[in-house]
């Protein structure tokens, strides 16, 4: 047998050759990497989903933790990319034991949670942004607005509120509520341990003006919100002092606070370029430097030292702005005095007159209170104190003529040492109520005479009605004839009688712009 030789066809040489050849290094190396993405892929997309911070059970939770409250969402949309986030609408918060029909705490029209894919590994919200909000905020202590205890599980980067209604209960039900129009407000780090900066644009309720606030907020106190610390700047425009009843005027301030939320200093200065106390028509440039100590979360106001400035005249101040218990509002109770006043400077603030009826150094010191209320403002204010006048003269020729006159009678005549004619050592006590003051110890010198009186004057219809005696230190025989008007023009019948020294009963009633003057014919 002869041996053959075995042959291969050309294409199946070529087959073989393919199969048998190894695999190309290149080739192994894509696939390799391709199934690596895919798992490193797979195990981001897992652990993120176990990280996810916004599906509809997870947020609601959080934020029913966050306000320890129930929290009722109308719609709710995820969102994946660009950013992870979501978007609720129609959110109603309710107390935890309230029921369906109960006001609700807080409602929110639409609420957007933005994130980050590295905020799912920290932990943080980038963004919360809250539209067309408005909350109610109960006293502390009442319930309602317990801060959580428990751990956030996130931290909010930034939260917005802008065009927000803020509106605070007062403890008792039959208060109204105060409320704030939050026209901007963001507050970062929400959820955090740390201090919260905060920046707000608002307006306030009284008086309504523009505020604007920078600070930082924090650590917040869970045991006892009230002592979680607050610092930072305010201004304050445009307040509209003609929502209080008697007074009219724009106030500004700027200044700085510090402390706790019901113990927080603040310090700086106000300026009402045109305050006006209604009914009198003049306006004054009032400033003013300031101390003082304001709890947040009454609004309640402590002066401890404030020092006003109008005209020539300087007011120190210090006392109390505050609510009291079954009374709607807040009253004033302020202490003031001066030794650097001047007593026209006073009257102007409530006479109608072009200019005041008398001119002089003032020095008092008065227990002062304005309580709540649409009462006028002249029929409301009350006060209490003492006050003196030293070198008065009055500005009207005719009352400063008849005063000259009482003078030189009461001195029997001129002197060659031409003394000052001036009312002197014009003091008293005085109380005002309803309108109403009450002058006790009342009592003024002139050159020759000396006199003490007590009665009432009307503000609001100008009424005069004093009464008390006169001393006419010269002898009546000494005095010339011709008296005219001001306690001396009815004293005629007595001066005949020729009594030295003696006390004449004398009365002034009528008006301000119409005095009468009455002097009795009988000396005591």
């Amino acid at each position: 047998m002869s041996r053959r030789t075995l042959e291969i066809p050309e294409d199946e040489a070529k087959t073989t050759n393919v199969l048998s050849a190894p695999v190309s290094r290149p080739g192994a190396k894509w696939l390799l990497g391709g199934l690596l993405c895919l798992g490193v892929l797979w195990a981001l997309i897992t652990f993120i989903n176990s990280k996810w911070l916004f599906t509809r059970d997870k947020v609601i939770a959080d934020l029913e933790e966050a306000t320890s409250s129930k929290l009722e969402v109308r719609s709710f949309r995820p969102r994946r990319f660009p950013r992870p986030g979501c978007v609720l609408e129609g959110l109603i918060f309710r107390r935890p034991q309230a029921g369906p029909n109960a006001p609700p705490l807080l409602t929110v029209r639409k609420l957007v949670i933005r994130g980050s894919f590295f905020g799912l590994i920290t932990k943080h919200v980038a963004l919360v942004r809250a539209e067309d909000a408005h909350a109610v905020i109960p006293p502390f202590g009442t319930g309602g607005w317990a801060q959580s205890k428990s751990p956030q599980d996130a931290i909010v980067d930034e939260l917005e509120a802008n065009g927000s209604v803020l509106e605070f209960s007062r403890k008792s039900p039959r208060d109204p509520l105060v409320k704030f129009l939050i026209r901007e407000f963001s507050i970062q780090g929400l959820g955090s341990k740390g201090k919260l900066p905060f920046k707000a644009v608002l307006r306030t309720p009284e008086p309504p003006g523009d505020a604007r606030l920078a600070g930082s907020l924090g650590p917040w106190k869970d045991e006892n919100p009230t002592q979680t610390p607050i610092s930072g700047d305010y201004s304050f425009n445009d307040a509209n002092l003609g929502a209080f009843s008697g007074i009219a005027g724009k106030l500004a301030s700027d200044g700085k606070f510090g402390g706790t939320l019901n113990h927080m200093d603040v310090e700086g200065t106000t300026s009402i370029p045109e305050f006006e106390v209604k009914r009198s028509g003049h306006n004054v440039d009032l400033k003013t430097q300031y101390r003082a100590v304001v709890d947040a979360m009454n609004g309640d106001v402590s002066v401890e030292a404030a020092s006003s400035h109008f005209w020539r005249t300087k007011v120190q101040t210090s006392g109390t702005i505050a609510g009291e218990k079954g009374k709607k509002g807040k009253t004033a109770s302020l202490q003031m005095w001066s030794r650097e006043a001047r007593i026209q400077d006073v009257l102007m603030l409530f006479i109608s007159e072009p200019k005041a009826p008398l001119n002089g150094a003032l020095n008092f010191k008065i227990h002062t209170q304005l309580p709540p209320g649409d009462s006028p403002f002249l029929r409301k204010v009350q006060l209490e104190g003492d006050f003196g006048i030293d070198s008065a003269k009055f500005t009207n020729s005719d009352t400063q003529h008849t005063v000259d006159d009482l003078s030189e009678h009461a001195r029997g005549g001129k002197d060659d040492d031409n003394p000052e004619r001036v009312l002197s050592d014009l003091k008293g006590h005085v109380v005002l109520k309803n309108g109403i003051a009450t002058f006790t110890q009342m009592s003024f010198n002139v050159p020759g005479a000396i006199a003490r009186m007590h009665g009432t004057y009307d503000l609001v219809s100008e009424r005069i009605n004093l009464q008390g005696d006169l001393q006419i230190q010269a002898k009546p025989s000494d005095a010339t004839s011709g008296m005219k008007s001001f306690l001396l023009k009815a004293f005629d019948p007595f001066l005949k009688n020729n009594h030295h020294n003696a006390l004449v009963p004398v009365k002034i009633t009528g008006t301000y712009s119409k005095p009468n003057y009455a002097v009795s014919s009988k000396p005591k």
